[in-house]
C-alpha cells in the first residue's frame, strides 16, 4: 500500500511540475495506436536521468514489456502485434527511485473483431 502511495503521488507531484512532458501526457493506455506504459526502478545510486537511461536500460525494458502485456490482455488489443521494445519519452530519477514512461506501437481491435488503423 506504502509503494502504491509512492507512485500515485509522484505521478500527481509531475503533473503540476511543467515542462515538455504535461500532465496530458502522463496515462498508461492506448492513444492513436500507441500504448504508453508507466516503469519504476530503484535509485540506489543516485543515478540523473543521463546515466540512469543506460544503467537501468534493460530493467525498465522489462517493466515496460510486462505492464505492455498487462495492459494489452485488459484492453482488446490485437494480441498479434504485441510490443516487443518500447521507446522512453519520459525518464525522471530521484535519489530514491526513477520513472518513466514509455510509448509502444499497436493495433487496437474493435468490438466486431476489426482493427482500428
Amino acid at each position: 500500500m506504502r509503494a502504491w502511495c509512492a507512485a500515485a503521488l509522484s505521478v500527481l507531484l509531475f503533473g503540476f511540475c511543467g515542462g515538455k512532458f504535461g500532465v496530458r501526457d502522463r496515462y498508461e493506455g492506448v492513444k492513436d495506436g500507441t500504448l504508453r506504459v508507466y516503469a519504476r526502478v530503484g535509485n540506489p545510486g543516485g543515478y540523473d536521468e543521463d546515466d540512469a537511461a543506460k544503467e537501468f536500460a534493460a530493467a525498465f525494458r522489462q517493466k515496460g514489456r510486462d505492464r505492455a502485456a498487462s495492459l494489452i490482455a485488459a484492453a482488446g488489443i490485437d494480441r498479434g502485434n504485441a510490443p516487443l521494445d518500447g521507446k522512453i519519452v519520459f525518464l525522471r530519477c530521484n535519489d530514491e527511485f526513477c520513472e518513466a514512461f514509455m510509448d509502444y506501437r499497436v493495433h487496437e481491435t474493435k468490438k466486431d473483431g476489426t482493427r482500428n488503423k
